[in-house]
This record gives C-alpha cells, sequence and structure tokens, in this order.
C-alpha cells in the first residue's frame, strides 16, 4: 500500500490510501491529487509524520479548518463534513475524465458531435464577415460536453489528428449543403499543433476541401496555442501553412499574447490574422493596457496581417480596440456561439460575406 498525507489546497488538509496493484480508480485518484500531498512509502514513518503534522498544524486542527489528519495506517480523526463533500467531488472528476478518455474515440466513430459558430465582424461595418467553428459533444453518459472537458482526452489519447480532420470536414459537408449562402463567409477551424505538423497535412485538408468542392476563400486554419515543438517539426508546420495559404485559406495565430504565441511567432508563420488574446482585449479600457494593444495592432499592420480582437464583452472595450485600430470583433457583446439554425437567421438578418 501507498500512504499520502499533506495539504491540497489553502485549507485542505488529507490523506489518501490506496493498493496500487489491486485497485486502478484509486491509482489515478491518488497520482492526480498527489502533486501537492507528502507521499509516504513506508509504513515506520507514517506514524511519525502524521504525529509532526497534527502538531505543526494544531491550530488549524483546534479551529476546525483541517479536514481530517491520517494518524496511524487503517484509522482516520476527525474528518469534517466538508472533506467527504471534497474527496467526492475530486472522485467524480476524475472518473469522468477517464470514462471520457476511455470512450472519446469510440464518440468520434458513432458521429456524436455537432458544431456551433460564433461569429466574427468587421469594425468598420459591423458586418458579420464569418465564424469561428466550435465543437460540441453529445455524450450518451456526460451528456452535452464543451471542449474544456473533452480536448484533453482528445490529447491524452493521442488521436488530435483523428479529431481535427474529423471536425474539419464535418464543416466542410455543412457548408457544401448550400454554398450559395455559406460560402459568402470564412470559417475558422482550431487545430492543434501536433496536427498541423504532419507531413501530410496540407494536403489532407485541400483534399477535403475539394471533396466538396468548396472555394478555399471560405476556410481558415486557427493555429491553437499549445506545447513547444523541435525545429523539424515548426519547418513542417510552416511549409504545410505556406502550401495552404497559397491556395487562398486563411491562416490565424490563435491568443497572441499568452502563452507560448510570441512576437516569434509573427517573424516565422505565414499567416493571415492575429487574434489577440481576450485578456488583452478586456485590459484595452486602462491607460496602459490600451498602449500594449495599440501597438500589437499597429506592429502585425506594418507586417502586413489583420488583427481580430476575442473576447470583447462591453461597449468600452469595443471602443477601446476599434480605437486602437483592431480589423475583426468577436465576442460575447456581440453573440454567444450559436447552434446552425440561429447562425442561418443571424446571416439572413446581417448580409455582409467576405
Amino acid at each position: 500500500k501507498r500512504y499520502a498525507i499533506g495539504k491540497i489546497d489553502e485549507d485542505v488538509y488529507c490523506d489518501a490510501i490506496s493498493d496500487l496493484e489491486n485497485d486502478m480508480r484509486e491509482a489515478k485518484l491518488e497520482l492526480e491529487l498527489a502533486k501537492d500531498i507528502h507521499i509516504i512509502t513506508s509504513e515506520p514513518r507514517l506514524d511519525t509524520i502524521a504525529k509532526d503534522f497534527v502538531e505543526h498544524y494544531s491550530e488549524l486542527w483546534t479551529t476546525g479548518k483541517a479536514m481530517f489528519v491520517c494518524v496511524n495506517k487503517v484509522t482516520c480523526v476527525r474528518m469534517y463534513n466538508l472533506a467527504q463533500k471534497y474527496w467526492a467531488e475530486k472522485i467524480n472528476e476524475l472518473e469522468k475524465k477517464i470514462k471520457i478518455e476511455n470512450n472519446i474515440e469510440k464518440e468520434i466513430d458513432n458521429n456524436r458531435f455537432f458544431l456551433e459558430y460564433q461569429p466574427v465582424l468587421d469594425a468598420k461595418t459591423k458586418k458579420i464577415i464569418g465564424a469561428e467553428v466550435l465543437s460540441r459533444l453529445n455524450s450518451e453518459s456526460e451528456g452535452v460536453l464543451t471542449p474544456g472537458s473533452f480536448l484533453s482526452a482528445v490529447d491524452s489519447v493521442g488521436i488530435n489528428d483523428k479529431f481535427d480532420y474529423y471536425i474539419f470536414e464535418k464543416n466542410c459537408k455543412w457548408i457544401s449543403n448550400d454554398k450559395k449562402q455559406r460560402e459568402q463567409y470564412k470559417y475558422t477551424i482550431n487545430f492543434s499543433r501536433s496536427t498541423l505538423c504532419e507531413p501530410q497535412f496540407a494536403e489532407k485538408i485541400i483534399a477535403i476541401a475539394q471533396k466538396y468542392d468548396l472555394n478555399f476563400s471560405c476556410l481558415a486554419v486557427e493555429i491553437l496555442e499549445d506545447k513547444n515543438i523541435t525545429f523539424d517539426a515548426r519547418k513542417q508546420m510552416i511549409d504545410n501553412l505556406s502550401v495552404l495559404k497559397a491556395k487562398g485559406i486563411s491562416i490565424l495565430l490563435d491568443d497572441f499574447g499568452s502563452g507560448y504565441t510570441t512576437f516569434g511567432d509573427l517573424q516565422n508563420l505565414d499567416i493571415s490574422v492575429v487574434k489577440i488574446d481576450k485578456t488583452i482585449t478586456q485590459n484595452s479600457v486602462t491607460d496602459t493596457g490600451f498602449i500594449i494593444l495599440k501597438n500589437i495592432i499597429r506592429t502585425a499592420g506594418d507586417i502586413g496581417f489583420k488583427t481580430l480582437c476575442e473576447g470583447i464583452e462591453t461597449k468600452e472595450q469595443e471602443e477601446a480596440v476599434i480605437k486602437a485600430g483592431c480589423d475583426l470583433l468577436q465576442g460575447f457583446y456581440y453573440y454567444r456561439p450559436m447552434p446552425v439554425a440561429q447562425l442561418e437567421k443571424v446571416f439572413n438578418e446581417n448580409s455582409g460575406g467576405v
């Protein structure tokens, strides 16, 4: 058996006991929670550390802020209701995560995903010129899930490429069902960098678009913020994007100003639009934030790229990003992600197009 005792959150102290050889569910739970927990692997040390633990946190113990402390290998004392609730929530979260991972490829094969769209507007005319394509999973066991609940499973299982091509083709098929109306707009699809680095990526994207006889100008590829990639992989990605852009497919660099996306990407990637992270967009109402946004937009424009400010939620933010010179607008202030039927209604009410 393996024993753990320590601090999880600010006022949450606990122990975890599991048989790693015979109970995989408990093992996965422990490994997930053990990031901030002191692991004890030898039984003789357990009583000593438990005693030290109680003494060290005696103030928390007496005030009831400590959750529970294991004072020997099988007995827990002073366990509050909050502890039971906390662990139950953690167990449910991990069980859900494991279940999604186990079923994610089957969900793709069974076509359990559907698409929603969030419109993008021209900053000068306020007309809709396109939309970002967002995937949703209608899971039989978990109900409707957003990307935050299943993309990590896609990555963990190692099927980013399968998922990316599946969503891209699903959107292409939808456009082809009413080409006259839908090809007037540009649809942006998110792709992981691992998929973008595949040698056959550009060839596959072009083949799917041609399968549905689509105009390349209505399609856009969005590069997701992702982990660092090797020099060779980056070179392959750059080559792939250049091929797609030469065909008329737009390339968007996502979440600029946060995470792994940097000014180096502006220099190295043959992109069309810089999508500015919502934190920068929303901070633009401050003096410093406005200066930062304005200079990002100016730099992108000098290089020859358009800019898109995402995450606009207020009139003040809209006024700031327009004043800073942003070309394209997106956010809850205008539209939330919507199903296909609502998107078509919005298209009819807001004539615009690419």
